[in-house]
Formats: structure tokens, sequence, C-alpha cells
């Protein structure tokens, strides 16, 4: 089957740890899914399952591809 992609979009120009927290939520209960946080932040990060992008590399290399 496809993937399960779990987004969420922050307005945020700085990401921070306390951001990560609400996508958290769902990854006991989706184990293969793909977990995105995006927002304004030029920096990439990763933590855990959840990686966060900017929005526009999202979009140019998540759903580009």
């Amino acid at each position: 089957g496809k993937p399960e992609f779990f987004v969420e979009i922050k307005s945020n120009t700085q990401i921070r740890e306390k951001d990560f927290r609400g996508l958290a939520h769902f990854i006991r209960d989706f184990p293969k899914g793909k977990f995105f946080l995006l927002s304004q932040d030029p920096q990439a990060q990763k933590q855990g399952s959840i990686t966060a992008l900017p929005w526009q590399e999202f979009l140019l290399e998540v759903l580009g591809s």
C-alpha cells in the first residue's frame, strides 16, 4: 500500500523541541507512517521519526518526486 503521511504545519521561523509534541502522539498508533513538521525555519531537523523541513523543501523533494 501507499505510505501514510502525517503533516503538521507551523508558522514559526524557528522550530523548537516542543513543536514536535503534536505529531509524536501519532507515532505509536502509526509506526509505519512518515511524519513531517513543516515551517518557515530554513534549517531541516530530525527528532526520532519526525522530520522538520522548510515547507518549500517538502513540496519540492517529498511531493515532487
